[in-house]
């Protein structure tokens, strides 16, 4: 599977092109994302293990010619771990996006400022 420039394959791409569109994460939430995108790839590549699309084949020959083959298995156990993983670093993610207050156009603290003295001089008015 190809991976981009991040080391993200498609599954991982999306998600990190999606939350990105609509958030600037700050240097350590962008530390965490790509490790969630990386995750989603790699819970991509374990179900496909499990479906038998794509087996994880290892095996090498003894000195006599026999063939080993290693068997990988607990992929069922270590898929439902990455699961809960992958659900605990989005929300994390959803919390930290959403905690960051998007700035209206022309905001910032001199909208602010200017908003306090107007509400502030509607109620001495009043």
């Amino acid at each position: 599977m190809p991976v981009d420039e991040m080391g993200l394959s498609s599954r991982g791409r999306r998600l990190w092109d999606q939350m990105t569109a609509a958030w600037q994460p700050s240097p350590l939430h962008r530390e965490m994302l790509l490790e969630t995108c990386r995750m989603a790839d790699r819970l991509e590549r374990l179900d496909r293990h499990l479906k038998g699309e794509d087996w994880l084949r290892f095996w090498s020959r003894n000195d006599d010619g026999s063939r080993v083959e290693v068997v990988v298995d607990k992929l069922l156990t270590e898929s439902r771990e990455l699961q809960s993983a992958f659900r605990m670093a989005v929300t994390d993610l959803v919390k930290a996006a959403g905690a960051q207050k998007p700035q209206p156009k022309g905001g910032g603290v001199l909208a602010d400022l200017a908003a306090k003295r107007a509400a502030r001089s509607a109620h001495t008015a009043g």
